[in-house]
């Protein structure tokens, strides 16, 4: 099958979990002896078989309340052009289906995109923002309807009231990235999502103030860099305050420069633990990363990660610093806690493998 995916800036190693998600999704596409296309901007990676459109440029130099309303003007300004842009890629590669990545990045929602050719199309929905072009897309009568999770299925299905049927099509993880349980780990514990506002990252470095007392070897990595998105400024001022407040921190406390995403499977198999004290997830790939590494995992509650983590990780109530620090104890100390878990993530982590997810969105669409 020739398959055509569609996002604005698919770079191979930026560090967002969407990004990710489609190049796993396109390694388990190939492994399933599929052609893959994919149609992006002039931001992407130049690989083969990328189609790199002259009228995309995104500029993501603004504040980030601006970066989705510079993007619609750019599709407004030049439809017609991407219209045609997207036809000769069709024609060219004799396209079957079309895979649109969300409802503003996936570009064809956007610009009122004519299927003239009768090419089978599917949109699969990350976020459940924007909910004006998710609107738009449910009257376009495509072939397939995707959610990444449940939680995202629940939410634009309340929203908007619709009675069309939703597949789940979750993220993945490409198994050679990420090899199983390492034993000669370092000692600190490895948060692996980008510092902003809603990961939680202001209850780790509280609890882990107490957890140094106990175990003044165990240092905390943190992602530090800078990104595109997430509000970053409070978080960032809020961990310098708290190490100046705290000074015996510093050594302690590791804020890593930006990372590709391919390193982050040697910082998760490198750690003692993972903790992610995040307050939402529509998906949660950082913690599916965990899993895939077997690795031990404290994690919150919330949006879907209790569908995703199950019995493979802690689940805690959100803000919950008691018992973060009491579960950061019993992972460094109950081998037979860590034993469990890391038997549940190898049963776990199968269902999220690149092959296994291409396999059913093929399934979704020969049905």
């Amino acid at each position: 099958m020739n398959i055509l995916i569609t996002f604005l800036t698919a770079k191979v190693n930026t560090f967002g979990g969407v990004e990710k998600s489609i190049f796993s999704l396109i390694d388990g596409l190939k492994k399933t002896n599929n052609n893959v296309y994919v149609y992006t901007s002039q931001n992407g990676d130049h690989l083969d078989n990328f189609y790199y459109s002259q009228y995309l440029n995104c500029n993501f130099d603004c504040v980030e309340s601006e970066i989705d309303n510079n993007i619609r003007k750019l599709y407004e300004n030049n439809g017609k052009k991407i219209n045609d842009e997207l036809d000769n890629i069709i024609l060219k590669n004799k396209i079957d289906y079309i895979l649109i990545i969300d409802q503003l990045w996936g570009i064809i929602p956007s610009i009122n995109f004519e299927n003239i050719y009768n090419v089978k199309i599917g949109i699969l929905y990350h976020m459940t923002y924007q909910m004006d072009l998710i609107y738009k897309t449910l009257n376009m009568n495509f072939d397939n309807y995707f959610a990444v999770s449940d939680e995202v299925k629940e939410i634009i299905i309340k929203e908007t009231k619709t009675t069309r049927n939703i597949d789940i099509l979750p993220n993945c993880f490409v198994e050679d990235e990420f090899n199983e349980f390492n034993n000669n780990e370092r000692k600190y514990i490895f948060c692996n999502c980008r510092l902003a506002e809603g990961k939680g990252i202001e209850n780790l470095l509280i609890t882990y103030k107490k957890v140094a007392e106990k175990y003044p070897d165990l240092k905390l990595y943190l992602c530090g860099g800078k990104f595109h998105f997430g509000k970053q400024g409070k978080i960032l001022n809020f961990i310098n305050n708290f190490l100046e407040d705290n000074n015996f921190l510093k050594d302690n406390v590791v804020m890593l420069d930006n990372l590709d995403w391919s390193e982050i499977p040697k910082y998760i198999k490198d750690s003692k633990l993972v903790v992610l004290p995040t307050k939402y997830e529509s998906f949660g790939i950082a913690a599916l990363e965990s899993i895939a590494c077997c690795k031990p995992l404290i994690t919150m509650s919330v949006g879907n990660l209790p569908s995703l983590v199950k019995n493979s990780g802690i689940l805690l109530d959100y803000g919950d610093n008691i018992n973060l620090y009491n579960s950061i104890v019993d992972l460094i100390e109950d081998s037979k806690l860590r034993n469990d878990l890391i038997k549940n993530c190898k049963i776990v982590r199968k269902e999220y493998t690149s092959v296994n997810v291409a396999r059913n969105l093929l399934g979704f669409i020969e049905r």
